[in-house]
């Protein structure tokens, strides 16, 4: 990346990878001990994770596009975050759901392995998992 080195690389993703890891822990525990149908009827904690998420699918997740980690989301959150933004009354609560429970798991682990390498110093290897 021109202009940028190396370190300020390593720190920006090392900051993007804490974004993720913790906004997927407050989704966690605005969800914690929810049915389904208890949080599609409360908008307060809908919105709440919703929030959440557009920080790590639109910010973090696209900053980290800029760094040399191998990091990426599933292939169930690309494009989420535009539609989030843009087509947020288009979304369906269930799809909310089944995203923070299917996906968001795997998310923060895969930024913890990341961050652990990192602040480890040892950079990723293709086709090695986040």
């Amino acid at each position: 990346m021109k202009g940028r080195d190396a370190a300020s690389i390593r720190g920006g993703a090392i900051d993007s990878l804490t974004d993720i890891r913790d906004d997927a822990a407050r989704i966690e525990y605005y969800i914690s001990d929810r049915s389904r149908d208890e949080f599609i009827a409360d908008d307060l904690t809908r919105d709440a994770v919703e929030r959440c998420l557009v920080r790590i699918i639109c910010e973090a997740i696209s900053r980290l596009a800029n760094t040399r980690t191998s990091f990426a989301p599933p292939a169930t959150l690309q494009g989420m975050g535009d539609r989030l933004q843009h087509e947020y009354d288009q979304i369906s609560p269930d799809l909310i759901w089944d995203i923070v429970n299917d996906d968001l798991p795997n998310l923060k682990a895969d930024a913890e392995r990341a961050l652990a390498k990192l602040r480890a110093g040892r950079p990723h290897s293709e086709g090695e998992p986040g």
